[in-house]
């Protein structure tokens, strides 16, 4: 799975979603709600096609993501058509069938988030009471309709954020952790040379070494003891000073 592409496809669905239940807010104009309702699913229809091509292998996943693309497209058409109401039921049963096709191969997944088959599942039941209230609306039960499609709109919407926050964690799951590095090198708990301290060696007087400080001072101390030596005991006792 390209998961870059899967996310940014998750998040463009679940921003359609919401503008789209925005827009079924009954105290907008009709003009405000046929715009957020149009992009919104403008929006779907273009994060289902990306999650839909994200996926590397032949899945029901990808099935489903394309479903609820010709879904949505099919909302749209209806939604720009004056007599389009069946258009729009049509429309979102096709995407509650891809929801509900998302969720059977979510359902099955081992390394699948419980997040994303709740997600799909909420989505294919907001779709679905969309529908339904379209059915309504056109029987003549407009309140009942409304209230549905309502209901359905935030459902729907709340399941396509479920599967975002699938996604992210999806995301976060599979990204690299660097490795620590230790100071110390691993074995006996010996630092290495290079990271041991180091003793600077304080001059002695003079500025010599020790080394330099024992033999350059004994010579002359010896030279002045034997000269000191032939001052005070001459050699007339046949005591002969070398």
């Amino acid at each position: 799975m390209n998961q870059p592409k899967a996310l940014i496809g998750s998040f463009i669905q679940a921003v359609g979603t919401v503008t789209s239940a925005v827009g079924s807010i009954p105290s907008l104009s009709d003009k405000k709600q046929f715009a957020l309702d149009l992009w919104g699913n403008v929006l779907q229809a273009t994060g289902n096609a990306l999650e839909a091509d994200a996926e590397t292998s032949d899945t029901l996943g990808v099935y489903g993501n394309e479903i609820q693309a010709i879904g949505n497209i099919t909302v749209i058409a209806g939604l720009l058509n004056k007599e389009g109401n069946r258009l729009e039921i049509t429309g979102n049963w096709l995407q509650s069938l891809g929801g509900l096709i998302s969720f059977s191969d979510d359902w099955g997944d081992k390394h699948s988030s419980a997040l994303n088959p709740i997600g799909n599942l909420l989505q294919a039941i907001g779709n679905a009471l969309q529908a339904i209230g379209g059915i309504y609306e056109e029987r003549g039960n407009k309140t009942e309709g409304q209230s549905l499609g309502i209901v359905g709109s935030w459902v729907q919407a709340i399941g396509s954020i479920l599967c975002f926050l699938s996604q992210l964690e999806r995301k976060a799951q599979s990204a690299p952790i660097s490795p620590k590095v230790s100071p110390h090198p691993a074995g006996n708990g010996e630092m290495s040379p290079s990271l041991a301290p180091r003793r600077a060696h304080k001059p002695h007087r003079g500025g010599l070494s020790p080394p330099q400080c024992g033999a350059e001072r004994l010579e002359p101390m010896a030279l002045g003891a034997r000269h000191q030596l032939k001052k005070d005991y001459p050699s007339s006792n046949g005591v002969v000073f070398v």
